[in-house]
């Protein structure tokens, strides 16, 4: 009745269609834009989350995969970066649409329950972003989707737990081959009790978009360097491109 009421005085409007939502649909999206959203519902490359199509296994390594080495041992990915699926990342990221980190969570948990991990992460750390980067945008977009999502598993996060300690190029704006110079000794964990909770411990790392696995292996390997056991890694989206 309440929710009705409260429909009434503020509807709610699909944020891809644009159309009225009822009160019985999600709060963000109709139904119908859901089932188009470009999830990666079929098997998925092991190590890097990468769609792999229907009737491939999932222990399946994709080409690109063979010839990297990344620091985290597995990713997931909530779905392909197309679509509205990539308006929505680009609205929320760039656009202060931050009540959109509660659908893209969502997609996390989704995919993580569909495919899970072989080990139960013991906690969640957010990709972070420089001081001056994240206080020009107001927020960093990977913190809150990290605490979102540790709502819904129910493990604690620590969002300040990983450090960004210089300002870097964006990634998108980089050639493959200087990506990851890009990012050398650029994060840190913080040198207080985080480092003790690091200690033997499995770590999700959550970020908004994995493209080559660059920025989320270095991150990794910080990670592994400071005590952590194995590290993997959860995303909303997967870029089509192979690592």
């Amino acid at each position: 009745m309440i929710r009705k009421f409260l429909d009434i005085l503020y509807p709610r409007f699909c944020f891809v269609c644009k159309k009225s939502l009822q009160s019985s649909q999600n709060q963000y999206l109709c139904f119908s834009c859901w089932k188009k959203m470009p999830l990666i519902r079929h098997s998925i490359c092991h190590r890097c989350g990468m769609p792999m199509g229907a009737g491939i296994d999932s222990c399946t390594i994709c080409p690109g995969c063979r010839k990297e080495k990344f620091a985290f041992a597995q990713a997931r990915c909530g779905g392909e970066y197309t679509d509205s699926l990539r308006d929505m990342l680009l609205s929320f990221k760039f656009h202060g649409v931050t009540p959109l980190r509660f659908p893209l969570s969502a997609l996390i948990f989704w995919q993580i329950r569909r495919v899970p991990f072989p080990q139960n992460p013991d906690i969640l750390v957010p990709v972070p972003m420089n001081y001056s980067s994240q206080v020009q945008r107001g927020y960093n977009q990977a913190a809150l989707l990290c605490e979102n999502l540790s709502q819904r598993m129910k493990i604690p996060c620590f969002s300040h737990l990983l450090l960004k300690n210089k300002k870097t190029k964006p990634q998108a704006d980089l050639q493959r081959s200087e990506r990851e110079k890009n990012l050398v000794s650029c994060f840190e964990v913080k040198k207080n009790y985080y480092v003790k909770k690091l200690q033997g411990k499995i770590v999700l790392l959550v970020d908004d978009i994995l493209t080559t696995g660059n920025t989320a292996s270095e991150c990794s390997k910080v990670l592994l360097q400071n005590g952590a056991k194995k590290v993997y890694v959860a995303t909303v989206a997967k870029t089509l491109t192979l690592p």
